[in-house]
């Protein structure tokens, strides 16, 4: 075999060194190495560079090691303080929720025991008027109306399911209604329902 190049063995000398060659290259570079002095002080100078103490490398693969471990650390806390803050979250929502729900959403009827009509009376204009008063002291903020295809007409007044007490005896607990206005209400439907 002729005489290989010098360029030739510089492209082989890193694969040499880490031994990841064919066997008949390394022999080649060996005994190219023999002859040439340019050659081998490249090999040497790749030795000196590449080459760590190997406590280095040791200290290096802990120091890797330790790195991923906060890492994970690190995710895992992400991860917990995201759950967290989702149940959390989630806890608020339903409190809140909840509290309108209690409250503020007029859902409860109100017995009709304690629903007191009085003063039933016919005005000259065919009206009928009456008085409303809830004799339990709780205060009432929806009346829902409705007439069935008799003509019947039905007033139910709503309350929250926690129920508050009225500070004034005034308002829907307590209040004269005329009939006609409420079966004209109802017809245009702009009233609460």
């Amino acid at each position: 075999m002729g005489q290989i190049s010098c360029e030739i063995i510089k492209d082989l000398l890193p694969l040499y060194y880490d031994e990841v060659c064919s066997k008949e290259s390394a022999a080649i570079v060996e005994e190219h190495l023999a002859a040439c002095q340019s050659c081998q002080m490249d090999l040497d100078s790749i030795k000196a560079t590449i080459s760590l103490p190997e406590e280095v490398v040791e200290q290096n693969f802990k120091d890797s090691n330790a790195l991923k471990g906060i890492a994970i650390s690190w995710h895992r806390a992400k991860l917990k303080a995201f759950v967290k803050g989702l149940i959390g979250a989630t806890l608020v929502s339903i409190a809140v929720i909840g509290c309108m729900v209690l409250f503020q959403w007029d859902i409860m009827k109100v017995a009709s025991d304690v629903v007191e009509i009085t003063d039933v009376s016919k005005l000259s204009n065919g009206s009928i008027v009456y008085h409303v008063k809830l004799t339990d002291g709780y205060g009432v903020d929806r009346l829902n109306y409705d007439m069935d295809e008799n003509g019947n007409f039905y007033v139910t007044p709503l309350r929250p399911i926690i129920k508050t007490k009225t500070k004034f005896d005034i308002g829907f607990q307590n209040e004269y209604y005329t009939l006609g206005e409420i079966e004209k209400k109802i017809l245009s439907r702009k009233i609460w329902r």
